[in-house]
């Protein structure tokens, strides 16, 4: 009889496990596709579409902060919406708000683009939070690791994928913002998979209570290296992404070049986080930090000194931009994961994610003025004035 019980309680667990990991699939699929369609082809399409209408820097500047700003939004509310509403609704939200977002966007008035990218942003906040939060809270200590470092090798997909269906697709038509959308919808099917599988964890996801609480943690915390390390992230890889069109398309180069330019940039923001993430193992994260400031600063000055650079030349420092860029973010997580005990890793990591977002909403707006006052030049100085800003406060520490 004890034998029996036994049994039965260890095919009970086997049964659980299984659908645990079928859960931690579909809700990773979740991520991937849903990233694609809110972040890897919406904030490459919005500036890209605007350039192509002439539009001046410093409004491209301003919508394309809108999709930051919207997303902030999203990562402040999201805890409040998952305790009134569950982490399957609150996801589903998200994926709605930026699917309408993206359907309207191309056929209302340019002056009301930024409502469009607010919305869009919104949207993938909610998503951010609501998943990830389900799917980090149903992952086990001794598999956590892995399992976030797989979660962000996918979502580096999107920075691949995005920018090159909108160099097939085109940026001056309804195809990208549809394709958008579609990616964005195809989400639902994977949420609905992992809902049939596991119920979501009943744990508190409040980080902040509000806007202004928010503010404040983050400032109170961002003299950490972690949320000081990914904020500057955030200012350098905001105000690329969003002024690169304008700044390629200044040195002749075409649309479809660009978003290939920026399909690489994606390629080094997916493929060089192991080796970052392996240093920071093997060296600190101290070290591995250092390395990327001066690595991101010497591309940028080589991208001023070979004027103009060959594609060749000009794709090989994309690369390592992309990899060094993202990298500011990836460090900034594994210092706040390596700071923190189990029950601050929550907080931590959301003031992470918020200092990166406050920070990319600003980098449009400074890199836009800029751009409009001093030119094309100044994208550059103000990559290598913030990467150096690192540099310094590092160097005292």
């Amino acid at each position: 009889m004890t034998l029996d019980s036994k049994s039965i309680k260890g095919c009970l667990l086997r049964d659980a496990e299984k659908a645990t990991r079928f859960a931690i699939i579909a809700l990773n699929g979740v991520s991937t596709l849903a990233q694609i369609g809110q972040l890897g082809i919406t904030f490459v399409l919005f500036p890209l579409s605007l350039e192509l209408r002439h539009v001046p820097a410093w409004k491209i500047g301003i919508v394309s902060s809108g999709l930051w700003a919207g997303s902030l939004i999203g990562l402040v509310a999201a805890p409040s919406a998952i305790r009134r509403m569950g982490y399957r609704s609150t996801v589903c939200l998200g994926l709605l708000a930026s699917i309408v977002a993206l359907l309207l966007t191309p056929i209302i008035p340019q002056r009301y683009w930024v409502l469009g990218s607010l919305v869009t942003g919104l949207g993938y906040g909610l998503r951010w939070i609501g998943n990830e939060t389900w799917l980090f809270g149903i992952v086990s200590d001794r598999t956590r690791g892995r399992i976030v470092g797989l979660h962000e090798s996918l979502l580096g997909i999107a920075s691949i994928a995005g920018p090159a269906l909108v160099a097939l697709l085109g940026a001056d038509g309804f195809p990208s913002f549809i394709t958008a959308a579609a990616f964005t919808a195809a989400a639902a099917f994977p949420l609905i998979l992992a809902s049939l599988y596991n119920s979501p964890p009943t744990m508190e996801a409040r980080p902040f209570k509000s806007l202004l609480s928010a503010v404040e943690g983050t400032i109170a915390g961002i003299t950490r290296t972690g949320p000081l390390t990914a904020g500057i992230g955030g200012v350098i890889e905001s105000a690329l992404i969003s002024m690169f069109p304008v700044f390629a398309s200044e040195r002749g180069i075409g649309a479809g070049k660009i978003a290939w330019l920026l399909s690489i940039f994606g390629f080094g923001a997916m493929l060089l986080q192991l080796p970052i993430g392996w240093l920071a193992d093997r060296r600190g994260v101290h070290v591995a930090s250092l390395i990327v400031v001066v690595l991101t600063v010497l591309c940028a000055l080589a991208m001023e000194v070979i004027a103009p650079p060959g594609m060749v030349m000009l794709g090989v420092l994309i690369f390592v931009l992309g990899g060094a860029i993202t990298g500011f973010l990836t460090l900034g997580i594994v210092a706040a994961a390596k700071q923190s005990n189990p029950g601050q890793l929550a907080a931590e990591m959301s003031t992470v994610s918020i200092a990166f977002t406050i920070t990319s909403v600003v980098g449009p707006l400074v890199a836009g003025g800029l751009f409009t006052l001093f030119g094309s030049a100044s994208l550059l100085v103000l990559i290598e004035l913030s990467a150096a800003l690192l540099l310094l406060l590092l160097a005292r520490r």
